[in-house]
């Protein structure tokens, strides 16, 4: 049997005192694994995830005096949102705590605020007040970002400003414990009165900042058809009440439906049957809402589906089963109670 020695050279290179099969099959095995892993090193690079944060500066200002951080370049960082803190023994000026953005630190003319902070409109700019810590955040969009903060009329005995940022794309949040952060605006534009069966007087809210940019997400509604105050919330069935061969005399209904006090019921759906050919008729209080298709005796019907089904008329009425023919009634009805 002939000997062959090989090695492996710095590089990747692969040379062999004598070229048999075997050793170009090693080789062939090899050089395509050597390219995929270095493949995927470079895929690892690109996907990393990059977060910085640091103090900016922690020298008290004077009275009305201003503090501008040198800009941020995200060609090299790859910052993609911002947070920014401060500190300060007293008040900062009116709305003077703010990221600015740009593609040209040249040039004023493309200069951005982009700063979202406790009830304030996008760009606005933060308020500090003595001795709290206040926070404002945004999502960078241009090559360069910076902070810029200005001292109220007092001077200043102690104040730290610090900035984290990261390659992470955020949405920016709401500061300070604020429920919401730039402008409301309610989507559509309600005319007044209640929203249909939900009884709201106005509707999903979206966040939307000055600039028009989204900043906000909500919970969706549907539309039934009734107008400009049409809108409901959908809804989940989460009750469920079972009917086990429960007698009922046509013209006599009986309960199987008994809400929390104070509830009303909200029907989404059924699967009935009668013990005799007939129709199983359900009743909010005495006033019939459904009724199934004539039915075999014992033979079962499911509702088709229902949405958001049908609410009570009224809170503490009763879901009644009146029956066109006398029998037993069995299955089960679902829906919320509201």
């Amino acid at each position: 049997m002939r000997t062959h020695q090989a090695n492996f050279l710095q590089g990747g290179h692969f040379r062999c005192s004598a070229y048999s099969h075997l050793t170009l099959a090693l080789w062939q095995v090899y050089r395509p694994l050597r390219h995929y892993a270095k493949t995927k090193l470079t895929l690892l690079d690109e996907v990393s995830i990059r977060r910085f944060g640091q103090i900016l500066t922690t020298t008290p200002l004077a009275a009305n005096g201003v503090f501008t951080s040198s800009w941020f370049d995200t060609n090299q960082t790859g910052d993609a949102f911002v947070e920014v803190s401060a500190f300060s023994n007293v008040a900062s000026a009116v709305n003077a705590f703010n990221i600015q953005e740009t593609d040209d630190t040249t040039n004023s003319n493309f200069l951005v605020n982009i700063t979202t902070s406790s009830g304030l409109s996008f760009g606005t700019g933060g308020n500090v007040a003595a001795s709290t810590l206040t926070t404002v955040n945004a999502t960078i969009r241009k090559r360069y970002w910076r902070v810029v903060y200005t001292n109220g009329g007092t001077i200043q005995a102690s104040f730290e400003l610090t900035a984290s940022a990261t390659s992470l794309l955020l949405s920016p949040q709401p500061a300070s414990g604020s429920a919401y952060f730039g402008n409301p605006v309610s989507v559509p534009s309600s005319t007044g009165g209640n929203v249909n069966s939900d009884g709201q007087s106005a509707f999903p809210v979206v966040l939307v900042g000055s600039s028009g940019a989204f900043n906000g997400i909500t919970y969706p509604f549907i539309y039934n058809g009734t107008g400009s105050n049409g809108w409901d919330r959908p809804r989940t069935p989460v009750t469920f009440k079972t009917i086990a061969a429960v007698a009922v005399t046509a013209g006599t209904p009986v309960a199987i439906w008994t809400p929390t006090s104070g509830k009303k019921f909200r029907v989404m759906g059924f699967m009935l049957s009668l013990s005799v050919a007939g129709s199983v008729i359900l009743k909010d209080a005495t006033t019939e809402i459904l009724r199934t298709p004539l039915m075999a005796a014992g033979i079962g019907q499911a509702s088709p589906p229902m949405g958001n089904g049908i609410l009570s008329a009224a809170a503490n009425n009763v879901l009644n089963a009146d029956v066109s023919a006398t029998g037993s009634v069995s299955g089960f009805v679902f829906g919320t109670e509201e």
